[in-house]
């Protein structure tokens, strides 16, 4: 027990405070003819002792499913974003090979019309 449940118990407790004798615990120094009260008072000490690590437990197991849920969100979101980057490299190069064969047919129209102009 603790301190604080020592001083407790030695307060309910009406009767002489004991040394413990051979083979007995040492954090039990009390005897007296109320029993109850002092298991009461161990017992609801165990008890919210209990309840704190219950209380933890459940925050880490919160904890640890907001944790996956936002790393599976994460994931997807990255997935996502490198399919659409894929897709707009594609489109990229077709319009730059539109481009340069517009520009080929444009210097030959004009080499034709220089020639004609010569033989005139």
């Amino acid at each position: 027990m603790t301190g604080q449940l020592r001083a407790v118990a030695a307060l309910l407790v009406s009767e002489a405070v004991v040394t413990p004798e051979e083979g007995q615990n040492s954090d039990i120094i009390l005897y007296c003819t109320t029993n109850a009260i002092f298991i009461n008072i161990t017992t609801v000490a165990v008890a919210a002792a209990n309840n704190n690590v219950d209380d933890n437990n459940n925050k880490n197991k919160n904890n640890n499913n907001n944790n996956n849920n936002n790393n599976n969100n994460n994931n997807n979101k990255k997935k996502k974003k490198k399919k659409k980057k894929k897709k707009k490299k594609k489109k990229k190069k077709k319009k730059k090979k539109k481009k340069k064969k517009k520009k080929k047919d444009d210097d030959d129209k004009v080499d034709d019309d220089d020639l004609n102009d010569d033989s005139c």
